[in-house]
């Protein structure tokens, strides 16, 4: 009965053991380093594309001799899509930079579920073993095939999620989604943000940000076509008047408030790149115990795999940390630019 049993384990673990295949089958691949992905993206970005043309036809119109109110309306259009096209460039170098460190942590998180995986199988092998002889019961060997059972359908995902951050790089780049990539190791800068008193920045940035001044020149244009208005047109301008202020009070709020809660989840981020950190500290010195122990024949290879994975599965993790919470401090420092100078 056991002899049974066992042939069906192995066969359960066999089966589960087999690598997933690739999103990519094509086998040409591109090796590019963070540097010349961000700038293919800007010069290739379709958006950015878009944008270039738009201000063309802007600066056309800009030229045009009208009346006062539509040279301010095509003055004000064309600042617009200026501001537009400078945040934008901004936000693909942000997310070409969060795509390329997330492939190279997910790549590492997929090589240490294989680690893993292969860790499992030895136990198993082991497990069967010690059952075959009756100094283990059969429990324990359905427990470890469930733990195989377990990362590798893990394994899968996060193959999966690679695949996906590729294709999505690849579409940043401009490239087809397909296209196999081989980066550069690139670390994450160590940024910080000094800030004295985030209140002044918080009074500071509503006057100066782009989506409150964009409005205010609004205003302006609408005020000059009310001073220049029919006395049937005065009401309709008045109207507009009111609603924009109400718009420009709103809008300021809206500032004052983003500066002060995402100044907070920064923080919070920080909080928590600081205790993973700890805890990769923590498992490193325990994985450093176990190779003393290992080397002194107090613990078996596979209780001295499995330490050394804790730590990686702790770097790892302290790394997507550290990625959350550089991400979140460019786009903070994009935010507040304003104000900082």
């Amino acid at each position: 009965m056991y002899k049974k049993l066992l042939l069906l384990c192995s066969m359960f673990v066999f089966i589960f053991s087999l690598s997933p295949i690739s999103a990519f089958a094509d086998d040409s691949t591109k090796q590019i380093e963070l540097k010349t992905a961000v700038s293919t993206a800007l010069s290739k970005n379709m958006d950015l594309s878009l944008l270039n043309e738009r201000i063309d036809i802007a600066e056309d119109k800009s030229h045009e001799k009208t009346d006062d109110a539509t040279e301010a309306r095509n003055e004000k259009d064309l600042e617009d899509l200026k501001w537009e096209l400078e945040d934008t460039k901004k936000n693909i170098e942000i997310e070409t930079t969060r795509l390329y460190h997330q492939i190279l942590i997910l790549q590492k998180q997929v090589a240490l579920k294989k680690d893993i995986i292969d860790t499992l199988n030895k136990e198993y092998v082991s497990k069967k073993k010690e059952i075959e002889v009756g100094r283990d019961v059969m429990s324990s060997l359905i427990t470890c095939e469930m733990n195989i059972s377990t990362a590798q359908s893990e394994l899968i995902d996060l193959e999966n999620e690679r695949d996906n951050a590729i294709m999505d790089l690849n579409i940043e780049m401009g490239d087809d989604i397909d296209q196999k990539l081989v980066l550069s190791e690139e670390n994450i800068p160590d940024e910080t943000l000094d800030i004295k008193d985030i209140n002044e920045i918080a009074d500071k940035l509503p006057e100066l940000s782009h989506s409150v001044m964009s409005i205010v020149e609004e205003r302006k244009i609408v005020h000059e076509q009310y001073d220049d208005a029919t006395e049937y047109q005065e009401d309709a301008y008045k109207d507009q008047l009111i609603s924009l202020q109400y718009d420009i009070d709103d809008e300021k709020k809206n500032v004052e408030l983003k500066v002060l809660s995402d100044y907070n989840d920064l923080l919070n981020s920080k909080d928590v790149l600081e205790a993973k950190r700890l805890d990769y500290e923590y498992d490193s010195k325990l994985s450093d115990a176990s190779k003393v122990k290992y080397d002194n024949g107090l613990i078996t290879i596979l209780e001295y795999e499995k330490s050394n994975q804790n730590a990686e599965s702790a770097q790892n993790a302290y790394l997507q940390s550290k990625l959350d919470y550089y991400i979140k401090l460019m786009n903070y420092k994009k935010f507040i630019e304003p104000a900082l100078n």
